[in-house]
């Protein structure tokens, strides 16, 4: 039995998917509550995806 696994490697892309995701649940709401809660969450993953860019952006000069 193998008891070690590959790490999951998080991209900024799998961010700005959930982003648009939360934006479209938005835009499909119709409690202006949840459209406020669903506008949030997909700033948040937005900026995300900014940060985790960068970073890779940042590990790829690294490395060469």
């Amino acid at each position: 039995m193998k008891l070690t696994s590959r790490a999951k490697t998080i991209r900024s892309v799998s961010f700005s998917q959930r982003a648009r995701h939360y934006q479209l649940a938005a835009a499909m709401s119709d409690a202006p509550r949840d459209v406020e809660m669903f506008l949030d969450l997909a700033m948040m993953f937005e900026r995300l995806a900014e940060e985790f860019a960068r970073t890779e952006a940042r590990q790829r000069l690294v490395r060469t």
